[in-house]
């Protein structure tokens, strides 16, 4: 099967999970993040407070870092995962 990607929501480490996994936890923070619904098409951006990366679902229009809580303008970010 396929790999994919996301923002652990803790500690803002990538985490790597099997595609069709509806969670995954993270070794370093030891949280557990849930998936975004299939089909649910996720973009990302770096946060311009604290520069952690950011993902979010595409077509927002602005996206609070959980990290600095920063509102962030979400112009496309840097593309899709």
């Amino acid at each position: 099967g396929g790999r994919s990607q996301l923002v652990c929501f803790g500690c803002r480490n990538l985490l790597l999970y099997a595609v069709g996994a509806t969670s995954v936890c993270c070794a370093v923070y030891n949280a557990v993040t849930a998936m975004p619904p299939p089909g649910t098409k996720m973009a990302q951006l770096v946060c311009g407070g604290c520069h952690a990366l950011l993902m979010y679902i595409r077509g927002a229009t602005s996206v609070q870092c959980s990290c600095c809580h920063t509102v962030n303008l979400a112009l496309e970010g840097i593309g899709p995962l």
